[in-house]
């Protein structure tokens, strides 16, 4: 392993590609791939958006969310949607969600799927945190967000949720 984040540093691209491609296999602590991603080096960061998805580290979720915005290239953007999914973490929800009003529709696409997939692999406990994230979702001006913020809301399953979706289809979004 330690060789392999030694090889993160080499002077050859090809080196550092395959060494992505090697860690993506070993479960650890994903800081190392998130400081890569957050580096100045666009060459590497589709793989390590793509190798991050259900690493460990504190680090990790922050740098995903970080890679959805759009001084990333698409396809970072799209592999970092994708990981976020796998890494089940409720952080992840708000900015899903709002990537899914973006411009371009490739990433529309990705951060919709991986939203779905994220909600339906959150833990218990943080169901009501997400079903805050998401009721947001139900008041943005783009209507394919509020969609799928109802969607992924009637998804979770938690009364509040449904208390949520409840309120907005009676009051606030006739587009509901």
């Amino acid at each position: 392993r330690a060789t392999l984040i030694e090889a993160l540093s080499d002077e050859h691209l090809g080196v550092r590609l395959e060494a992505i491609k090697a860690l993506r296999n070993h479960e650890m602590d994903g800081t190392p791939l998130a400081a890569i991603l957050r580096g100045p080096d666009r060459a590497l960061h589709a793989g390590a958006a793509d190798a991050l998805g259900g690493m460990l580290g504190e680090d990790v979720t922050p740098a995903l969310i970080e890679a959805l915005s759009s001084a990333y290239t698409t396809i970072t953007r799209r592999k970092a949607a994708r990981s976020l999914a796998k890494q089940r973490d409720v952080r992840g929800v708000g900015p899903l969600l709002n990537t899914i009003g973006d411009p371009n529709p490739n990433m529309r696409v990705a951060s919709a799927r991986a939203l779905s997939q994220l909600v339906g692999h959150l833990n218990y406990s943080d169901l009501g945190r997400a079903s805050e994230s998401l009721g947001t979702g139900l008041h943005h001006p783009n209507p394919t967000v509020q969609l799928h913020a109802a969607y992924n809301l009637g998804m979770l399953g938690k009364p509040e949720g449904a208390a949520i979706l409840a309120e907005a289809l009676t009051n606030v979004e006739p587009a509901l």
